[in-house]
């Protein structure tokens, strides 16, 4: 009988005191299959925000970026030239030269166009004339008197320079602007400056 008492009362003891303590300690010893599906969550959430963050766009191209290497080249080629000769359209640097048959300045300087000429072409600069008589006809005329072997473009009107990076429209003739190949102006001015100082101008550019 006293045995059978001692048993009931451990019994009983063991049944109180284990959800005792399992209460005592609610989160400090979780089964293990519990943390797992906790860290499980934790990643699912990571990667789905790591699917709504939208990757890095590119950035859009810039107008230089977007700009030919050759701007001017690749004006001229859209260009209506009056004379067979046909410009570099890969040539570092060019030389728009307005000039008129009927312009007594013009004259007395195209000789020294036709001289430096040849000698713009091997330090990669084209010279374009742009010419301010009424006709074709005459331009071809002034340049054939004058042995001048040149791309030729009428300036008059000038619906042709409005093609032409970096030309500008001084109302004087002969005038002359150098540009590199992106049309930026290097001098603008009389043409006898430009004609006479033009390999001086282009060094270290």
């Amino acid at each position: 009988m006293k045995h059978s008492l001692l048993y009931l009362a451990l019994t009983f003891g063991l049944a109180v005191a284990v959800p005792a303590a399992m209460a005592a300690d609610p989160a400090g010893n979780k089964p293990k299959a519990a943390k797992k599906v906790k860290k499980d969550k934790k990643s699912k959430k990571k990667a789905e925000a790591q699917e709504e963050t939208p990757a890095a766009e590119e950035a859009p191209a810039t107008d230089a970026e977007q700009a030919p290497a050759n701007a001017v080249g690749e004006a001229l080629k859209g260009v209506n030239f009056i004379t067979d000769t046909k410009p570099r359209y890969d040539a570092k640097f060019y030389i728009y030269l307005t000039t008129a048959g009927w312009c007594g300045p013009c004259n007395r300087e195209m000789p020294n166009v036709v001289k430096q000429y040849p000698l713009m072409l091997k330090k990669d600069v084209q010279l374009i004339m742009v010419s301010a008589d009424q006709q074709p006809e005459a331009a071809t005329h002034f340049m054939k008197r004058n042995r001048g072997d040149f791309p030729c473009i009428m300036g008059n009107p000038t619906t042709e320079t409005q093609k032409l990076p970096g030309y500008r429209d001084t109302h004087a003739i002969p005038q002359a602007i150098l540009v590199d190949a992106a049309g930026n102006v290097i001098s603008i001015g009389r043409a006898q400056e430009i004609i006479a100082g033009w390999d001086k101008m282009i060094k270290g550019k």
